[in-house]
């Protein structure tokens, strides 16, 4: 594929309609940072393919631009494919929302719809020492900003669910941002925050079960609990922006070890984030993520956990 070699990640989505590969081009401008390539689907699983002969090169969208993962396997060749994305920097108090549609194999895709936030979030940045996480002593403040990237984007029943870490106000310890948008229009179905005094919530990522409940993963960390694994779950049922209590899943033994990176006098902590379904049971959900469990520097550690909404203990 002719991506350009910029190592800012690539995103990846798909519908019944068509796979699609969103990645940074280059450009200072992060209005028209990133370019998304879209395939169709029928080209990607031919016998002979894939066939890129009639792949589309999305230009010029806004930065972090994120495909959704759509498994609906009834999806309409019409409904669109829905690239949200949380504004990016120091503040976001709005999301940006894309939609790419096909005529036969031909995609196109729509101008971005600003989404306004209920308020406006401050966005963990490395440069300032109050964005920074901690972990226990004797180990360093842990960067932050990896975190306000967008690691991933889940569609069902026409809507589109993403999450980013995210703050309250500068002072306040780093939580997470999530969101619900309705795809044809752009509405805020819903919108949640989750954050505590007294811990750190990094890299999150979600999907939604089929039911309809949203299940998320991230890394929790404290001056007193070592970097862990964390899951929690939105019912379908419940308030609009409620989350269940978080659970711990990976209990980390240790702190981790690395020099400061830059000059921000803090470690980097990455974006190994990733979670999705079952394909075998829809109701259960995979998260990855990463935890500390080595004495050895700079060696990052991930695990994998499965969970899913118990109704009957209401979590």
């Amino acid at each position: 594929m002719p991506i350009p070699p910029h190592n800012y990640g690539a995103r990846i989505g798909f519908d019944r309609n068509g796979l699609y590969v969103s990645v940074h081009n280059g450009s200072a401008d992060l209005r028209t940072a990133q370019t998304c390539y879209a395939i169709p689907m029928a080209d990607v699983v031919a016998a002979d393919g894939p066939d890129l002969s009639h792949m589309e090169a999305l230009r010029g969208l806004e930065i972090e631009a994120f495909p959704a993962t759509d498994p609906d396997p009834d999806k309409p060749p019409g409904a669109p494919a829905a690239l949200p994305h949380r504004e990016f920097g120091d503040a976001a108090s709005k999301l940006f929302l894309y939609r790419i549609t096909w005529s036969g194999k031909k995609a196109s895709i729509s101008a971005a719809q600003p989404v306004p936030l209920s308020r406006t979030y401050r966005s963990p940045n490395g440069a300032s020492r109050q964005f920074q996480a901690v972990q226990p002593a004797p180990g360093l403040k842990l960067r932050a900003d990896e975190g306000r990237r967008t690691l991933s984007v889940f569609a069902r029943g026409g809507s589109v669910f993403g999450c980013n870490v995210a703050k309250r106000a500068i002072d306040s310890r780093c939580g997470i941002l999530w969101y619900e948008v309705r795809v044809r229009d752009g509405a805020l179905v819903q919108e949640g925050f989750v954050d505590a005094p007294d811990c750190d919530y990094l890299a999150p990522s979600l999907a939604v079960d089929s039911r309809g409940n949203v299940g998320l993963g991230c890394t929790r960390t404290s001056a007193t609990e070592f970097p862990s694994v964390y899951v929690m779950m939105h019912g379908a049922s419940d308030s609009a922006g409620a989350m269940r209590p978080p659970v711990l899943a990976v209990k980390g033994t240790t702190y981790y070890r690395s020099p400061p990176s830059g000059n921000t006098n803090a470690i980097g902590w990455e974006n190994y984030s990733s979670t999705c379904l079952d394909p075998e049971d829809p109701t259960r959900v995979w998260t990855c993520q990463e935890y500390c469990d080595s004495a050895v520097e700079r060696q990052w550690c991930t695990a994998w956990a499965c969970f899913r909404l118990d109704p009957a203990k209401g979590r």
